[in-house]
């Protein structure tokens, strides 16, 4: 990325006037505290510069070019992520895939799932804000109900029979995160990509998480690396699940986690070939 680039991403941002996007992408990271909000100007000064002094110089890819680049509504998105989102979504690109988004907020996610898959990709959105509707077109459909409803999810599931990417960018709290996965998890696609993100409020006391605190979804995800390896247990109290035989592998990130299902695994084996010399 060159040093135009930078600055105009760094200007971009600011310009915005979206203060959630400044605090997320500028200043945490970088000694901000979002308790204690940013109101000297000079201090933004040394934050913005801190923050340009970071970007590393990297080729970007389409996701990364379609935040800095192009037109767009309102995109509030941590700038590791889009690394992440196209490591494992870009072999679903050009195809008729379902998308979904939990977390609407202003749109720009919608735009650029659009953008990125192309125009046989159907992008869904679910926000708890009836305003998100006024996105809705002839590849959009947004659905308004909230995440840790477990009768939307039920009802969510007749209406969209299929789905092959779930993005969970919703509210961010335990319960919700939970009650999503478990809802959603196996209405995933064989083959399809369950992502969670900005998991770092499971270290969050206003969120219902903390370090180590059970009931945060990341002490709750743990248990995925029990199931995939339970297979190998001699322990009854871990055995074969439905997850052991559909999660495929996890990746963790700072603050994300992704799964990629593959239904109706067996039992790894192992093979000894080759001749002794």
């Amino acid at each position: 990325m060159s040093q135009d680039k930078k600055i105009k991403l760094a200007n971009k941002l600011c310009s915005l006037g979206n203060i959630s996007v400044i605090n997320h992408v500028i200043f945490e990271g970088l000694g901000y505290n979002p308790k204690n909000p940013v109101k000297d100007s000079e201090d933004y000064d040394t934050l913005l510069k801190k923050y340009k002094a970071s970007l590393g110089e990297k080729e970007q890819n389409d996701l990364e070019f379609f935040f800095t680049e192009k037109e767009h509504r309102v995109l509030d998105k941590w700038l590791h992520y889009f690394s992440i989102y196209d490591r494992h979504f870009s072999k679903y690109r050009g195809k008729e895939v379902t998308i979904v988004e939990i977390g609407v907020f202003k749109g720009g996610s919608m735009e650029m799932w659009k953008d990125y898959f192309g125009p046989k990709a159907k992008v869904i959105g679910v926000d708890i804000n009836p305003d998100c509707k006024r996105f809705n077109d002839n590849q959009v459909q947004i659905f308004i109900g909230s995440q840790d409803d477990r009768d939307f999810w039920r009802k969510f599931k007749q209406e969209v029979p299929h789905v092959d990417i779930l993005i969970d960018d919703g509210g961010h709290t335990m319960n919700q995160q939970i009650v999503t996965f478990e809802e959603m998890f196996d209405h995933i696609a064989d083959g399809g990509t369950y992502l969670c993100e900005d998991l770092h409020t499971s270290y969050w006391k206003s969120f219902g998480g903390g370090y180590k605190k059970k009931g945060s979804f990341i002490e709750y995800s743990k248990n995925f690396i029990d199931y995939i390896n339970a297979w190998h247990s001699h322990n009854p109290e871990l055995s074969v699940n439905k997850y052991t035989q559909s999660m495929y592998c996890l990746h963790y990130y700072d603050s994300v986690l992704v799964i990629e299902k593959e239904i109706n695994q067996e039992r790894p084996s192992a093979l000894a070939i080759g001749s002794e010399l």
